[in-house]
């Protein structure tokens, strides 16, 4: 296999492995963080696999295989389709999970797995959103528009009524395609 994503789940002291090279039926792995002993794995997820995301409240892993949004029961390791959009991004502050389906941001609710909010966005998102919890800013890649998205995580009247209002959008410049984002999640 070829290892390619990881992801760090700190309600249970594990990470997470995505790995390609699977024949079409490219597994996941997940391993203890303080021993790297195997936990389980390989867990086929189906396909051809693409983003890895933990849900920080209940320890899911979330991840898209062959353009479908699936989950990986964190205590089974059962993988199950979602009717969720490809999740790019967790927020244990806010108890969020940021995904995209489409031309469309969904905000989901961590505890309950249900969308709260779909924002239309008028163009297509890479596969990345970063988070950064000192601004209240989740910051998407506009592929096509050479830009960068920033959307508030947080309304100016209610601290918890997260929407996904733009704040900002910004250009790389001529020929810079946005393909990966990272934010200080301080």
């Amino acid at each position: 296999f070829c290892p390619g994503e990881t992801a760090f789940d700190c309600k249970n002291g594990r990470f997470w492995v995505g790995a390609q090279c699977g024949a079409g039926n490219d597994p996941v792995f997940v391993f203890d963080a303080d021993t790297f002993a195997l936990i389980a794995g390989p867990i086929a997820t189906g396909g051809t696999i693409g983003p890895i995301v933990v849900n920080p409240l209940n320890g899911k892993l979330h991840v898209e295989s062959d353009g479908v949004s699936k989950e990986v029961n964190p205590n089974t390791f059962a993988v199950t389709a979602t009717a969720l959009g490809t999740v790019l991004a967790a927020d244990q502050h806010k108890s969020k999970l940021f995904a995209t389906s489409g031309n469309n941001l969904q905000i989901i609710n961590a505890g309950t797995d249900n969308v709260e909010y779909t924002i239309p966005l008028g163009y297509t998102p890479g596969s990345q959103i970063a988070v950064n919890n000192a601004l209240r800013h989740i910051y998407l890649l506009n592929p096509a528009g050479k830009k960068i998205d920033v959307r508030a995580i947080t309304a100016v009247a209610d601290a918890n009524d997260v929407r996904g209002q733009r704040v900002a959008t910004f250009s790389l410049g001529t020929g810079n395609t946005p393909v990966g984002v990272a934010a200080d999640a301080i």
